[in-house]
Parts: C-alpha cells; structure tokens; sequence
C-alpha cells in the first residue's frame, strides 16, 4: 500500500524487497550486521541475516560482463 502511495511499482516487490536491498547494500559498503539488524529493528542477527543473504563480493567475482549491443 505504501509502496504505492510512492509511485513504486514493481511485480511481486513490497516491503522485504526493500528491507532486502538496503541491507545487501549496507553489507556492501562494510557495514556491522549489528548496526544493520538496529536498522531493520532486529533484535536478533539470525532475522538480519534473512534480509541480507546475499554476498555482493563474491557475486562480482563470478558476474559475466554485459553483452554490448542489445
């Protein structure tokens, strides 16, 4: 609803998606997990680590380059 009442649409995204992208984003960026779980209003860092799953190091490492020309 909110999302909405933002102008941001997109196809199965909500609230987590949100919660999930910033916190793969702060683990980017060498944020702690405990300031990230205070964020997210986590009191426990196992709930964290549901949003931020995502190891954005190690998928660079492994990213193929973007095909030119379409």
């Amino acid at each position: 609803m909110y999302m909405t009442k933002a102008g941001v649409h997109m196809k199965g995204g909500g609230s987590a998606t949100l919660r999930h992208s910033w916190a793969i984003r702060a683990l980017a960026h060498d944020s702690p997990m405990k300031a990230i779980a205070d964020v997210l209003g986590h009191r426990c860092l196992d709930t964290t680590f549901i949003y931020a799953k995502a190891d954005l190091k190690m998928l660079q490492q492994v990213a193929m380059p973007w095909p030119e020309g379409r």
